[in-house]
C-alpha cells in the first residue's frame, strides 16, 4: 500500500480506503485469518491524511473512526485502545515542539521499525539464557532498546539514506 501513495495521495480518500479494503481482503484470505496489522497500518495512512488533508477533513475523519472501530472489532481491545491512543497523542501533539532528539528519533523511526524484531528479539533470546527475574527483565529491555537504536543509526546512515537518494532518481511523471 506505501508503494501507492504517490498514486493515492491526491485521489479522494475513498480510494484510499478502497485500496486498504482491497489488501486487507486479499491478505486475509492468504493467511486464513483477519490481519489486524494492515488496519493498523490503515489508521496511520488516515491519520496523516487528516493532518495534511486541507479540504474533506470531514470524511478522512470517518474513514479514520470506522478504520480505529474495525481494529478494536478484528484485533480486541488492547490493539484498539493501542491504536486509538496513538492516533490521539499523533493528532493532539503534533504542534507541540519536542526538541532536536525527537528529530534524531524521527530520522531512525524507519529503521528502528524494521530491525527492532530481528536485532531485539535476538538480544532478549540470548540475554534470557543467562538470567531470569522482573528486575533482569526490565535491564534485558534496556539493552535490547539500546543496542536497537545505535544499530538503527548505523542501518539509517548505511542502508535507509543511500536508497531514499536513489529513489530520487526515478520520479514519478
Amino acid at each position: 500500500m506505501g508503494a501507492l501513495f504517490p498514486f493515492l495521495i491526491d485521489r479522494r480518500i475513498e480510494w484510499t480506503v478502497l485500496v486498504a479494503a482491497g489488501i486487507f481482503g486479499a491478505v486475509s484470505l492468504m493467511k486464513g485469518v483477519l490481519d489486524v496489522g494492515i488496519l493498523h497500518f490503515v489508521v496511520g495512512v488516515l491519520v496523516m491524511r487528516f493532518v495534511v488533508e486541507e479540504g474533506d477533513r470531514i470524511s478522512v475523519g470517518f474513514w479514520l473512526a470506522v478504520s480505529i472501530a474495525l481494529v478494536f472489532l478484528v484485533g480486541g481491545v488492547p490493539p484498539g485502545i493501542a491504536v486509538a491512543f496513538a492516533a490521539a497523542a499523533i493528532l493532539l501533539g503534533r504542534k507541540v515542539v519536542f526538541g532536536r532528539w525527537t528529530y534524531f528519533l524521527g530520522g531512525i523511526s524507519y529503521s528502528l521499525y524494521l530491525i527492532h524484531v530481528p536485532v531485539g528479539g535476538r538480544v532478549i533470546n540470548l540475554g534470557r539464557r543467562f538470567g531470569d527475574g522482573a528486575l533482569y527483565e526490565l535491564a534485558l529491555i534496556a539493552c535490547a532498546m539500546i543496542v536497537c537504536v545505535i544499530f538503527s543509526v548505523y542501518f539509517s546512515r548505511l542502508v535507509e539514506r543511500p536508497a531514499m537518494l536513489l529513489s530520487r532518481r526515478f520520479a514519478l511523471s
